[in-house]
């Protein structure tokens, strides 16, 4: 995993990052909230750009 930029994580639920993963750098940071009784999941050579901003409920 490579974060370039900051990655703000709310895990309440199940959070998984796979091999790979790249959060590229920008202006707007990176958001990931994973609810309870929610599942992030994130595959092989996935690769985000900057202000990714995921919401799982």
């Amino acid at each position: 995993m490579n974060a370039l930029n900051r990655v703000h994580v709310v895990a309440d639920g199940a959070v998984s990052i796979g091999d790979r993963v790249q959060f590229w750098e920008g202006m707007i940071a990176h958001r990931l909230v994973c609810a309870v009784g929610a599942e992030l999941r994130i595959g092989k050579l996935s690769p985000f750009n900057y202000g990714v901003s995921l919401r799982l409920r």
